[in-house]
């Protein structure tokens, strides 16, 4: 099973989601896997209010190791806790050698903000998700318009 993803039925979200990654999802009832350990449980819906519930639940829940977060639209991804681009750019600096609070990262989305949160210097996309974007005082233009070019630029005094 650690090479498959389940999907519970097959519609033009989860064809678009997983096409991405040049996945094809198998179509199975979702009781037959209670039992399977998983990495990670994606839920699609067309409500992201409702989501953004789920998600701080589920992230705020003491008795769960878990956290929920986006990078597609209409879908929440529900992952262990330490499963996080900030726990993989630490384990990074530290190979490298690095001070992970002299590391620059930039993001657009609820799952860059815990790498946001662990550098020492986070940057977030103007045109991100709103409310990743209303966390962090430090922001660059939006990705359409050169960004993180633009930001780098002006911090390092490059012009």
């Amino acid at each position: 099973y650690q090479d498959s993803v389940f999907c519970n039925k097959n519609d033009k979200l989860s064809a678009d989601y997983f096409g991405i990654a040049g996945l094809k999802p198998v179509i199975d009832d979702m009781e037959n896997y209670v039992d399977k350990p998983l990495i990670k449980i994606i839920m699609k819906w067309h409500n992201e209010d409702l989501l953004d519930e789920v998600k701080d639940y589920i992230t705020q829940a003491k008795h769960m190791d878990l956290w929920g977060t986006y990078s597609l639209p209409n879908s929440l991804e529900v992952l262990n806790k330490k499963a996080n681009k900030g726990e993989a750019v630490a384990f990074i600096a530290k190979h490298l050698g690095y001070d992970i609070n002299q590391c620059m990262a930039f993001g657009d989305n609820a799952n860059d903000e815990p790498m946001l949160d662990k550098v020492g210097h986070g940057v977030v996309m103007k045109n991100g998700r709103a409310s990743t974007v209303s966390k962090y005082s430090r922001q660059a233009e939006t990705n359409d318009d050169d960004g993180v070019g633009r930001y780098l630029n002006e911090y390092f005094s490059l012009n």
